[in-house]
């Protein structure tokens, strides 16, 4: 769930973070913006850092429990896909 939410204010913060140097430092200095291509690989990165984090601390949590280990495993890469369906 963090993930899912760095990853839905990820554009936010890469597209308006460098509108900070021109105010800053006059017009002197060049604004920069993240383009579309570039979040998204950014947003699919943090969600698949976050589902992997998840799968292990699922995995350490549940060790002995085989089926409920992977009911839990098939609800979180579903959870982390349609999350990266909602952000998109």
């Amino acid at each position: 769930l963090w993930a899912l939410l760095l990853a839905r204010h990820l554009p936010l913060g890469m597209g308006e973070a460098g509108m900070l140097l021109p105010v800053s430092f006059g017009d002197s200095w060049p604004g920069w913006s993240a383009d579309s291509h570039v979040l998204a690989f950014c947003q699919s990165a943090v969600l698949i850092i976050g589902v992997a984090g998840s799968l292990l601390l699922l995995r350490r949590l549940l060790l002995g429990e085989g089926r409920l280990l992977w009911l839990t495993t098939a609800l979180t890469v579903v959870l982390g896909l349609g999350g990266r369906w909602l952000v998109a």
